[in-house]
């Protein structure tokens, strides 16, 4: 079909170069009586000559040189666009291949892509069958997952504990630097202590002695207490004789010479004043002999015992 349709087109260009090689032949053809033969009879014998050309002839003859020219145009446009038709039809051709060759192309890259996705199916139902034998896993998965945050924030609460050792830390470092202060003030302690505990030892040995000292002074007023007694009995004996018997008052005022003797003077002659009784120990008057204050000869020994003991009790303290 092609080489027909190639003929037919160089049929009508061989025909328009004829035209264009014999433009009077052509315009006869298209115009058989331009010339005036249209009202020439068969029978009148040859055309009557003329003086000039036709009154119609130059103005046809422009026609035909314009006609003429434009047919060079077309000419030359025919055989532009024949040539631009044989490089299209030559671009056709190699498209054409090229298009060939694409299918191919294409053929084999649908091969390869059917055999990719048969691959790819292949490797999705092992991906399945995988998946299901791993699905008993997901639950050691979500298990680890939540250990994993029960650890996570396990650790943010031992970064806390760390922050707050650490800062103790620091604090213990500071106290720590104190220590050797501390130990100047355990020693100076320590000595004074010391000095304290042999202060309290010879403290103990003295109140031990005046303890010593004490209970002899105790049974030297008990003793004493006792002879006071008697003598107050005597006394009150010779007090009640005097009175039935009035001439012997002189007989026993020369025995005992004043009733005004003091239990201080009789203390002092007796014991000495080794521990200044006297001066702490006020004396009251009965009868004409001294007694402590506020006690009575009937119950004195006894409150004397009691004084000396109640001495002795805050000497132990």
């Amino acid at each position: 079909m092609s080489n027909r349709n190639r003929m037919a087109a160089q049929g009508v260009l061989n025909a328009r170069a004829t035209a264009l090689s014999n433009p009077g032949l052509g315009l006869m053809r298209q115009n058989p009586g331009l010339y005036g033969n249209q009202n020439r009879p068969q029978n009148m014998g040859p055309p009557p000559l003329m003086n000039g050309p036709p009154p119609g002839v130059l103005l046809l003859e422009q026609k035909v040189t314009t006609q003429h020219s434009e047919l060079q145009r077309l000419l030359t446009e025919n055989q532009r666009l024949a040539a631009t038709h044989v490089a299209l039809r030559q671009e056709l051709a190699a498209a054409q291949q090229e298009v060939q060759r694409m299918q191919s192309m294409m053929q084999g890259l649908q091969n390869d892509k059917e055999v990719q996705v048969r691959s790819l199916l292949e490797k999705s139902a092992n991906l399945e069958a995988e998946l299901r034998a791993t699905e008993p896993l997901k639950t050691d998965v979500l298990q680890a997952r939540s250990d994993c945050q029960k650890l996570h924030q396990h650790s943010q609460e031992l970064g806390v504990q760390v922050r707050t050792l650490t800062a103790e830390l620091q604090r213990a470092r500071a106290d720590v630097q104190v220590i050797p202060n501390l130990r100047n003030e355990i020693d100076t302690l320590r000595s004074e202590l010391q000095r304290a505990r042999n202060a309290f030892e010879y403290e103990k040995k003295a109140n031990a002695e005046q303890l010593d000292q004490r209970q002899a002074m105790e049974k030297n007023l008990v003793s004493m207490a006792r002879d006071v007694e008697k003598l107050r009995a005597e006394l009150t004996n010779a007090e009640k004789r005097q009175r039935l018997n009035p001439g012997a008052g002189a007989a026993y005022n020369g025995i005992f010479p004043s009733s005004d003797l003091s239990y201080n003077s009789l203390q002092q002659q007796v014991f000495g004043d080794n521990y200044g009784l006297h001066s702490q120990i006020p004396l009251a008057v009965e009868n004409g002999v001294q007694f402590p204050s506020g006690q009575t000869p009937a119950w004195g020994a006894y409150d004397m015992q009691r004084h000396v003991s109640n001495n002795h009790v805050e000497l132990e303290i």
